[in-house]
């Protein structure tokens, strides 16, 4: 309501992206909560169309490296398009590019150091933790991606009462085959975006110019070391949720 601010237009209206994270690692405890919240986003006809993958530890260092290479050879592979057009989308774009290379000290002549600063996305800044989502293609995709999007948003603001901090990176959508082979994640599924998270933010941040959930995601797959993924069920039911941890392997299948 007009002159009063809720707990949520706090952490709404605070919300950043942070460009540099602390190494601290987050308990698995922390990680399930934030997925728990994530996973109330609404969906058309409750479709709940997204499939996130947590990378941490062996696993997250081992997908970096994968990912550093295949910017190196060229091997591009995305799933979307990433243009922003000719008029104000594109001017927001390179407004918030520039103010980020001004507050890390890159000129926009020093090729170099832009290069070095994308790259630094496909390291996740240094969080030790990443949650990939992924989407099906289904009919123009405007729908599932328009679900997803509502649990990625879910996603950031949970981080928030906890003291903890995520960016969106839809860079890394770029080498979606590379991320895909990794995972062992069907082709079907796309990757959408990514977002890496961790402890409060300690450096550059941005922002940029401001002119009922219904139910619990079926599964989700952590891989806390390279090649052995741990898969967490989720069963709902009216007031609690009901969690398994098995081991499984990297093709991902649905839990039963």
């Amino acid at each position: 309501m007009p002159g009063t601010t809720s707990a949520f237009t706090e952490i709404a209206r605070s919300r950043r992206s942070p460009r540099q994270f602390l190494p601290t690692t987050l308990s698995p405890s922390d990680i399930y909560g934030v997925l728990e919240d994530a996973q109330t986003a609404p969906s058309n006809s409750n479709t709940q169309p997204w499939s996130v993958h947590v990378v941490s530890g062996a696993a997250r260092d081992a997908l970096a490296k994968e990912l550093l290479l295949a910017e190196e050879d060229g091997r591009t592979s995305p799933d979307f398009t990433d243009g922003y057009g000719d008029g104000l989308y594109l001017e927001r774009s390179r407004a918030l590019g520039a103010s980020v290379y001004r507050a890390r000290g890159v000129e926009r002549s020093d090729r170099d150091g832009r290069r070095a600063a994308v790259r630094e996305n496909l390291e996740f800044y240094g969080a030790p933790h990443a949650a990939f989502l992924f989407m099906p293609a289904l009919g123009d995709g405007v729908r599932a991606a328009g679900d997803t999007g509502m649990y990625a948003q879910n996603f950031l603001l949970s981080l928030a009462p906890g003291g903890l901090a995520g960016i969106p990176q839809t860079v890394l959508g770029v080498y979606a085959d590379t991320v895909r082979e990794f995972l062992g994640v069907p082709a079907e599924l796309k990757l959408l975006s990514l977002r890496s998270c961790t402890s409060k933010r300690v450096m550059v941040s941005s922002r940029g110019s401001l002119g009922q959930g219904n139910g619990l995601a079926p599964w989700m797959t952590c891989h806390p070391e390279a090649g052995v993924p741990v898969k967490r069920c989720w069963t709902p039911s009216p007031r609690s949720v009901t969690k398994a941890v098995r081991p499984v392997s990297s093709s991902a299948t649905r839990c039963p």
